[in-house]
């Protein structure tokens, strides 16, 4: 996971994204591509909002459809219908992880981006002692110089800044 600006353009003719509401942009955005995950995405959904609510911040779930051969995209699609918050992105066909994963980060707006995986392995409740890290810029030290105490946080993956 590396920090990479938002590249996210409302002209972007080739957007297809569920996208309700492109003016305000959110403080968080959850990038999770997948692929043949049908079972996964409802569970999926529902822990990662449960989360999400839980920071009373601004916040987009971008899903990435890597090529699914099964009921994953549809199952998604009725999710969404009933939450404008959750943007999904259709590849025509399986380009593999990290060609998802960048088609997620070029549509996502928020101010900082998670990456997850689609699969459950990363757990969505991790996302809140992650953001109260990463939004803590810089502290000052004993000595009164600034340092940033997010980058020598190993609990905590990586999180994307964009602005």
């Amino acid at each position: 996971m590396a920090i990479r600006p938002s590249q996210w353009s409302p002209e972007d003719p080739l957007q297809s994204v569920v996208d309700l509401d492109r003016d305000a942009r959110p403080e968080l955005s959850v990038v999770i591509p997948v692929h043949d995950e049908q079972d996964n995405v409802g569970p999926l959904y529902q822990a990662l909002n449960d989360a999400l609510q839980k920071l009373g911040r601004t916040y987009e779930i971008i899903v990435v459809d890597d090529g699914s051969r099964d009921e994953t995209y549809t199952r998604l699609t009725r999710i969404a219908a009933g939450d404008a918050r959750l943007k999904l992105v259709k590849l025509r066909r399986n380009y593999g992880q990290t060609a998802a994963m960048a088609a997620g980060f070029d549509h996502a707006r928020g101010r900082i981006i998670v990456p997850m995986d689609g699969d459950m392995q990363n757990d969505p409740a991790d996302i809140g002692p992650c953001w109260r890290r990463s939004t803590r810029a810089t502290t000052s030290s004993p000595a009164g110089d600034a340092t940033d105490r997010t980058a020598s946080r190993d609990d905590c993956p990586p999180v994307s800044r964009t602005g």
